[in-house]
C-alpha cells in the first residue's frame, strides 16, 4: 500500500505576463481556485498512476475543504486519514504563473499546521510512505520514526527546502531533491550537491531532479552506480505541479515493484506531460495519457 502524509491546500492561481517587482502592482490575466498542496498533489499523481493510496492530512472546517479533497476522492484515494481542524482554515497557496511557464508561490499553512505524527496509522512492513516538508518539522521527525519502526519504506521529498536533522534523514530509504534543495542540503552536510556525494554523506539513496536535464540517483537502490535518465524535450506551459507529479509517479512505480531506473523514466514522462497543461492537480495526467505520450528525449 502507498501512503502519503502531507499538506492539502486550496490553490489560488493567477496567470500573469510576469510577476510584479518591489512596490509594483500588476493586473492578473485570470484567477482560478483549485485543489493543491504538495502532499495532495503527490497523492493525486500516485492514484492516477494506478496506486492503491491512503492520504493523511488536515483541512479546515470551511468551504475550501471540499474542493481541496475533490480530486483525491475522484482518483479513488482513501481519505479516511484526513482530519478536520475547527479553528483554522484549509491551507492556501497563492500561485503566480508567468507566460514563460515559471511560477512563484506563497503559502499559508492553515490546517496543515495542525497535523500530528500520531495521525499516521495502519502502516505495515514494506509499505511505502511519501512525505514532504509543508508540515511542521517535529511532525516530519515523528512520522519518519513511526514509519521506520513499522518497517515501511520512506520516500522524503525535501521540498520546500528546510532543515531536517541528520538522524531523521538517515532513516529515509529514498531522498528526492531538486537542484536548489540539493544545494541547500549539501551546504549543511559539507559535501557536493550531486546524488553520489549526498548519498555518501547520508548512507541512503538520493535522487536529484535536474529539470530539462532529467534526473540522477545514487545509493543502495542503484547498487552503488549512478543512474541517469533524460527528460522529454518539451516547451513548458506551466511547471506548477511537475515536481509533485514526478514524486507521485515515482512512488507508485516503486510500490508496484518497478526498479528505480525504470520508475525514474516513467516519472520523468509524467512530469513533462504535466508541464504542457495549466494548473496544479488538474494538469496531472493519468496512466493512459502517460503511456500514450510520444516524446523526444533531451539525451
Amino acid at each position: 500500500m502507498l501512503n502519503v502524509f502531507g499538506s492539502i491546500n486550496l490553490d489560488i492561481i493567477c496567470d500573469t505576463q510576469r510577476v510584479p517587482g518591489p512596490g509594483e502592482t500588476l493586473a492578473a490575466r485570470s484567477m482560478r481556485r483549485m485543489a493543491g498542496g504538495k502532499g495532495a498533489n503527490q497523492a493525486v499523481a500516485a492514484a492516477r498512476a494506478g496506486a492503491g493510496l491512503r492520504m493523511f492530512g488536515m483541512v479546515g472546517h470551511d468551504d475550501g475543504a471540499s474542493l481541496a479533497l475533490a480530486n483525491l476522492r475522484a482518483a479513488g484515494a482513501d481519505v479516511s486519514g484526513v482530519g478536520t481542524a475547527d479553528s483554522v482554515p484549509t491551507g492556501t497557496a497563492i500561485v503566480m504563473v508567468e507566460d514563460s511557464g515559471e511560477n512563484r508561490i506563497l503559502i499559508d499553512e492553515g490546517a496543515n499546521g495542525c497535523l500530528t505524527a500520531d495521525m499516521l496509522t495502519g502502516l505495515g512492513a514494506r509499505d511505502w510512505l511519501v512525505l514532504q516538508l509543508e508540515v511542521p518539522a517535529d511532525v516530519t521527525r515523528g512520522v519518519v520514526a513511526r514509519a521506520a519502526a513499522a518497517g515501511a519504506h520512506v520516500l522524503l521529498n525535501l521540498a520546500p527546502a528546510a532543515s531536517v536533522d541528520r538522524a531523521t534523514l538517515e532513516q529515509v530509504r529514498l531522498l528526492v531533491v531538486n537542484e536548489t534543495e540539493a544545494q541547500f542540503l549539501a551546504s549543511s552536510l559539507g559535501c557536493a550537491p550531486d546524488a553520489r556525494a549526498l548519498s555518501g554523506a547520508l548512507g541512503n539513496t538520493v535522487l536529484r531532479t535536474l529539470g530539462a536535464e532529467g534526473a540522477e540517483a545514487f545509493g543502495p537502490m542503484t547498487a552503488g552506480q549512478t543512474v541517469s535518465v533524460p527528460s522529454p524535450r518539451i516547451r513548458p506551459r506551466d511547471t506548477t505541479a511537475a515536481g509533485d507529479t514526478f514524486i507521485g509517479y515515482l512512488a507508485a512505480a516503486l510500490e508496484g515493484g518497478v526498479s528505480l531506473p525504470d520508475a525514474m523514466a516513467r516519472a520523468a514522462r509524467a512530469a513533462a506531460l504535466t508541464c504542457l497543461s495549466a494548473g496544479s492537480q488538474d494538469s496531472i495526467p493519468d496512466a493512459h495519457a502517460v503511456d500514450a505520450a510520444d516524446f523526444e528525449l533531451n539525451a
